[in-house]
């Protein structure tokens, strides 16, 4: 499972999630809302989770706002809402995001 978009990468990843204890879980659902926050923040927008469920509330620049419903829908809203495409595997957006 990939942390980043939660894409099931294959066997054996989904087996691993429901094994691991809750506070792993815990620990991976903070690094990858940790990541989320530090791509879309390196174009101006912010992301926070609602609560504890899976959605996330995004928000630009200009103070819109719009709600992802999972991590997997981040990305499409991300576009959407700013009218331009990412590619997260971009290493212009890796960049980007990391600061450099």
């Amino acid at each position: 499972m990939c942390r980043g978009c939660d894409v099931d990468t294959g066997p054996g990843w989904g087996q691993a999630w429901a094994e691991s204890t809750r506070n792993e879980q815990a620990g991976h659902t903070h690094l990858r809302n940790a990541l989320l926050q530090r791509l879309l923040s390196s174009y101006s927008y912010s992301i926070s989770q609602i609560d504890i469920t899976d959605s996330f509330r995004l928000s630009g620049p200009t103070g819109k706002t719009a709600i992802a419903h999972g991590a997997r829908s981040v990305w499409p809203v991300f576009e959407e809402m700013s009218g331009r495409q990412i590619d997260v595997l971009d290493p212009r957006v890796i960049e980007r995001a990391s600061g450099r």
